[in-house]
């Protein structure tokens, strides 16, 4: 008797609860947009954590690396002002990386790694000052050289190289362009090292 009671009484508590909207008159929850905003950004942090240390073992599990960056874009966007936002944003691409080329269906990588790029895109364009950007330069870079997309790689690393001459990236990426004659395939490019090595 005392459970049926009290889960009359918790059944009560929680129809009693439900916020009404004044026009339907339906329970009415909070906007898609109130949630992430609700969504704190220790709980994000926390996912990432949990997603990059699979990463790191080479174990990541695509589903929650998949969920971080969502989470992480969302509140980004929602929280612009927020100084973890262009962080999030940076890892929410590289996140959605993984995820897409961990894929096996052609279409799928493809929109997934686009998505990744809006993710950086996104950084690049709010964020221009962020302390890191040319690291998300060369991680939108690698995504392009990843489908195939020689030209529009190229341009990105010498946006690296002309934002940022003096980092370490830009340096490196200045090298790599001479080096490569960057409108090759890495195919071709393997096989260019292979025929100075001869």
């Amino acid at each position: 008797m005392k459970k049926i009671c009290s889960i009359l009484l918790a059944i009560c508590i929680l129809i009693s609860c439900g916020k009404k909207d004044d026009v339907t008159g339906q329970t009415a929850g909070p906007t898609p947009v109130q949630q992430v905003q609700s969504l704190a950004p220790q709980a994000v942090i926390g996912l990432y954590k949990e997603v990059d240390s699979l990463i790191q073992i080479g174990r990541p599990n695509l589903e929650k690396t998949q969920q971080f960056a969502e989470q992480a874009a969302s509140y980004a966007e929602a929280n612009p002002e927020d100084t973890l936002s262009p962080k999030f944003l940076l890892q929410a691409g590289i996140c959605q990386r993984v995820v897409a080329f961990s894929t096996s269906a052609k279409e799928k990588r493809d929109e997934l790694a686009l998505k990744a790029i809006s993710y950086l895109d996104r950084l690049r364009n709010h964020y221009p000052d962020y302390k890191n950007l040319d690291y998300a330069l060369f991680q939108k870079g690698q995504i392009l050289e990843q489908l195939g997309r020689w030209k529009d790689a190229k341009e990105t690393y010498c946006e690296i190289v002309t934002r940022f001459p003096k980092s370490e990236l830009g340096k490196n990426m200045a090298e790599y362009i001479k080096m490569s004659g960057y409108t090759k395939s890495a195919e071709e490019i393997y096989q260019g090292f292979h025929d100075q090595k001869k």
